[in-house]
C-alpha cells in the first residue's frame, strides 16, 4: 500500500472532511488494491468521497470490488462522487457499457 497511500487522503471543503481518492492512471490491480485500501478507511471513518478516474479505465474486475464498496458502505455514507470514468469494451457477463449503467449499478 505505501506506492499508494498518497492516492487515498482526507481533504478538508468547507469545514468538511471528505477522502479524495485518486485513481488517476493507475491500472486495474492498482485501482483494487486501491478501492480496498478505501473500503478499510470507510468502514473505520465513515467520510463521504471524491474519486478520480481520469486516465485511467473502468474495468469489469474493478466494477466487482466497486459494487462490493458500494453494498459494504451504503449504510455509513450519504455522498460520494466518481469523475473522469471510461469504460473499457470487452466481452464479459460483468461488461458496463455506458456511465448510466455504472450508476444505475449502486455505484
Amino acid at each position: 500500500m505505501n506506492r499508494l497511500s498518497n492516492r487515498l487522503t482526507i481533504e478538508t471543503h468547507n469545514g468538511k472532511q471528505i477522502v479524495f481518492v485518486d485513481y488517476k492512471g493507475l491500472k486495474e490491480k492498482e485501482m483494487i488494491e486501491l478501492v480496498n485500501k478505501h473500503l478499510e478507511l470507510t468502514l473505520q471513518m465513515k467520510l463521504p468521497f471524491l474519486a478520480d478516474f481520469h486516465k485511467t479505465y473502468v474495468t469489469p474486475s474493478y466494477i466487482i470490488q466497486a459494487r462490493r464498496f458500494a453494498e459494504s458502505t451504503k449504510q455509513i455514507i450519504d455522498k460520494g462522487a466518481p469523475t473522469g470514468a471510461s469504460f473499457r469494451l470487452c466481452p464479459s457477463r460483468h461488461e458496463i457499457t455506458t456511465k448510466k449503467e455504472l450508476m444505475a449499478s449502486g455505484f
